[in-house]
């Protein structure tokens, strides 16, 4: 707060940093005097258990029970440092505690109540992209974070949180290529350096400006990728690009609803059920039994001799419809994004939040390596 006193905050006996332990908390009300002591502290903080105490000074310096309530806002949650997955981890609570001095974790575009997200808008030096923003629905991240005045994000991949910068701003035009370099401090990926190149392709993404919405899929949409082609992963690993797809169109079920689409939102691609291109002999799946898989548990196909009828909902194959095979290629946009989402690598998926669907190689001296391993983030 400004105007209040900075309080570093440390073990008495150094290294103990138990439940138990004494603090020496030390008031700084002089700027100067403040940045002194924290230049003189600098070695400290980065000895094994100096981010404890710097973790300990901004809890002090804002104070126990401003922390605590701020915390709790907007469905956020304590402890500041939850332990999961056998680890202690950074909650988004105290990442803006340390970036902003305040402990309120929403970084999202959208506030509780749906309205527009400002928090970030003057408090944001550096920017943070997340993959929470790919998961599930997704959560849209704050646009003062995936655009900010420096160009340094730090990368939130959902247990960990790595660092990108550039030496410049990238611009924002469709096709621009820049450069990034990516710090994570941690094993099992670090501590590693790597410089990135980066070709934003489809130049750079905004925040959102309203809550996204589901609209029904309308028949002979694509309504979901069931799962990419086996054999083409075996042939060609980690090359999303080259393989095909298990999808279902969508049919008019009365149990899904959605959103009525706007006037002059462009139409999803259609598909031809009986398109040649898209078919494949042998065992098939049935659409009507498939959209029921969860209540029936059943999630076998139907078998080869039953080519024309599913004996589960005892329909002709005309009637419940079936799965198509469709080549990344042939997909729509959203769905093409879909399935990078899920095979792509960690860093790019987050990267895509600023950069959507960018091309992102590794460079060693100066040198773009193809196929080069791309950094744990």
């Amino acid at each position: 707060n400004a105007g209040a006193p900075l309080r570093l905050a440390r073990p008495k006996v150094r290294g103990s940093y138990g439940p138990g332990a004494d603090l020496e908390v030390v008031d700084f009300a002089d700027g100067a005097a403040a940045a002194a002591e924290v230049q003189a502290r600098i070695d400290d903080f980065r000895a094994p258990g100096g981010v404890l105490d710097l973790l300990y000074s901004a809890v002090f310096t804002h104070g126990i029970d401003a922390v605590k309530g701020e915390a709790l806002e907007e469905g956020g949650e304590l402890p500041l440092v939850p332990r999961a997955f056998g680890c202690w981890l950074c909650s988004m609570e105290l990442m803006s505690l340390l970036l902003r001095g305040n402990a309120r974790g929403n970084v999202g575009a959208f506030s509780a109540d749906g309205s527009r997200n400002e928090s970030w808008d003057s408090a944001a030096k550096i920017g943070i992209l997340s993959r929470k923003e790919k998961e599930g629905p997704g959560v849209p991240m704050s646009e003062a974070l995936k655009n900010p005045p420096c160009p340094v994000w730090i990368l939130h991949g959902g247990d960990h949180f790595t660092l990108a910068w550039s030496k410049s701003m990238p611009t924002q035009e469709i096709g621009a290529e820049f450069k990034l370099h990516v710090w994570n401090g941690l094993p099992p990926g670090g501590p590693s350096l790597s410089e990135l190149q980066v070709k934003a392709v489809q130049g750079t993404a905004f925040a959102k400006q309203e809550m996204p919405k589901y609209y029904k899929p309308e028949p002979g949409e694509i309504e979901e990728v069931v799962q990419a082609d086996p054999e083409d992963k075996k042939a060609f690993p980690g090359q999303y690009r080259q393989w095909r797809y298990e999808v279902m169109l969508a049919w008019d079920n009365p149990d899904v609803e959605g959103e009525v689409r706007p006037e002059g939102m462009p139409p999803e691609p259609k598909y031809d059920q009986g398109d040649a291109r898209y078919q494949r002999s042998g065992p098939w799946r049935c659409c009507l039994c498939y959209a029921r898989r969860f209540q029936t548990m059943d999630f076998s196909l139907v078998p080869e001799d039953s080519p024309d009828s599913c004996p589960k909902c005892d329909k002709p194959r005309k009637e419940c419809g079936w799965s198509m095979w469709v080549p990344y290629a042939d997909l729509p946009p959203k769905r093409q994004a879909t399935v990078m989402n899920e095979h792509a690598k960690k860093i790019e998926t987050i990267l895509w939040t600023r950069w959507p669907a960018a091309e992102i190689s590794l460079v060693e001296g100066g040198t773009v390596v193809e196929g080069g391993k791309l950094p744990d983030c």
